[in-house]
């Protein structure tokens, strides 16, 4: 199901890059932005019209063109709203009894709620309303659009609970290299939502925090769900904004600072690291948009090995990327949550190609992570020390080239890239069949899935060529992935690491 953003922008010209391929990433699956320009005074329009002439998938309005009678930006106007029982946030049964005026700060926010519902039809069947500093925070292993369409049919929305985060920087930085998150009691925080448009109510809005729903729909929470709201991004430029003016909100900001100097002080953060798995597939995907995307170094390349099991992958892959210090080696990362077996007899989980995809881009789920760090095996045939933390294996997977081993993958097409080679090595069948009949494994099928990796790989190695030549094969690989051909793999590592050689690697049978 389609998801969409709607938002009000103002002077938001030096965060909308990020803010917008951020959340066109896969994760997250945002099929169109819907801006509405509160006549702002920098680049903004700039920003956006480079964006949409560049591909990506935004439609701007302007606030003047549908808030009338309200001013854009002013602090008070009174504005018809319902004001919903806090019970089951429904706007009830007519005659609306509760229908009441108050005073709305951001009328043009409760208009674009309504215009984009009317402008939208059947092209956005969920709508997000965030702010440019607030990022949606998803944990969950299928995409956000396609976990929202799993939903039950009486969900209407799903509320985010903002996540404040502790950047302040007068320029505009990598907000998703930021983790610091205040520690803040829960009564105190807010809310946006994510709701379904059939959903929403035909005639009142309510507020952009909770968009009031039809009779017989309701809100959920989920705890892979949340919002990273970067609100003290940058304390000048919110000051000069016009509907700060001289009050309330004014006196906000300054408490605001004070809330967040008191806080570094005694150290009251944690670190949010959800975000920081995306900082490099975001600085990517802005660099393709903006035409800079001409980097070629080994950092930016990406390998995985496929194969059969019992196929001597483990061997190979360790010998050729697992001990070089400037690879990131991870095996198997799709073996500690295999749950799925495919008709031809090899363990497949159809998620394992969303896995490896992010761990390609360096973008692997923190939930993700600690699965794969339970599993002995992967810590122990992966890069030396990379499962020390979550922010060390991040880091780490960003300097180097990524390499990744695994057997769970029956069609790697999906898999080749501008940045990925996909190296499918293949042993003799019938010494896989007799292998797998020795440790007791289904035989089924090894011809016909060597058959469809083959299909799928940039390159086929046959293992007998590799065992004959291991250093020339070595060669080749670093050759097409520009890697340098000085640093060879000097230990061997296998299941112990200390005991085992090279050659009891290549007699191992596992994998």
């Amino acid at each position: 199901m389609p998801l969409c953003v709607a938002t009000v922008v103002q002077n938001e010209a030096a965060w909308l890059p990020q803010w917008l391929e951020y959340h066109l990433l896969p994760h997250i699956g945002v099929s169109e932005f819907l801006m509405y320009d509160d006549e702002s005074t920098d680049d903004t329009r700039g920003v956006l019209d480079r964006w949409t002439r560049a591909g990506a998938p935004v439609r701007q309005f302007s606030t003047a063109s549908f808030a009338r009678p309200y001013a854009s930006t002013t602090l008070n106007e009174v504005a018809m709203c319902a004001r919903p029982p806090l019970k089951n946030r429904s706007a009830g049964k007519p005659p609306y009894s509760h229908w009441c005026e108050y005073e709305q700060y951001f009328p043009q926010q409760i208009e674009m709620v309504r215009h984009a519902a009317r402008v939208a039809a059947v092209a956005c069947a969920w709508f997000a309303f965030v702010d440019v500093d607030e990022f949606v925070v998803h944990r969950g292993a299928a995409p956000l659009h396609r976990w929202l369409s799993s939903l039950d049919e009486d969900v209407g929305g799903v509320t985010l609970v903002h996540k404040t985060m502790m950047a302040e920087q007068r320029t505009a930085p990598e907000l998703l290299l930021q983790t610091e998150q205040l520690v803040e009691p829960e009564f105190v925080q807010m809310y946006k939502c994510i709701v379904r448009r059939t959903a929403m109510h035909p005639r009142s809005v309510g507020s952009i925090h909770a968009i009031i729903l039809r009779n017989g729909q309701r809100y959920v929470r989920d705890a892979s769900l949340e919002l990273a709201h970067f609100r003290y991004r940058d304390f000048e430029a919110r000051y000069r904004k016009r509907y700060i003016g001289n009050g309330s909100k004014s006196h906000r900001l300054r408490t605001w600072r004070a809330q967040l100097n008191a806080a570094r002080l005694r150290g009251a953060f944690v670190h949010q690291v959800h975000l920081l798995a995306h900082a490099r597939r975001t600085e990517r995907a802005v660099s393709r948009r903006l035409g800079l995307d001409n980097r070629s170094g080994p950092a930016d390349r990406g390998v995985v090995v496929v194969a059969e099991r019992r196929s001597g992958s483990t061997w190979f892959a360790q010998q050729t990327f697992g001990a070089r210090s400037d690879v990131f080696y991870l095996y198997e990362p799709c073996r500690a949550r295999s749950h799925l077996r495919d008709a031809v007899g090899t363990w497949f989980d159809e998620e394992c190609v969303i896995v490896l995809q992010q761990a390609l881009d360096c973008a692997l789920p923190h939930a993700t992570f600690a699965r794969i760090r339970s599993d002995t095996a992967a810590v122990q045939l992966s890069s030396p020390g990379i499962f020390r933390s979550y922010r060390h294996f991040v880091r780490t997977c960003v300097r180097r080239m990524v390499a990744v081993k695994t057997v769970r993958v029956l069609d790697p097409r999906t898999l080749a890239s501008a940045h990925t080679l996909v190296v499918h090595l293949e042993r003799d069948a019938d010494s896989v069949i007799a292998s797998r009949r020795h440790m007791r494994l289904d035989t089924f099928g090894v011809r016909e899935g060597q058959l469809h990796k083959r299909r799928g790989s940039n390159l086929t190695i046959r293992l007998e060529d590799a065992r004959a030549a291991p250093a020339a094969t070595a060669e080749r690989l670093y050759g097409l992935l520009s890697l340098s051909r000085v640093e060879q793999a000097p230990r061997p590592r296998c299941k112990s690491p200390k005991r085992r050689s090279w050659d009891a690697c290549a007699n191992d049978a596992v994998h």
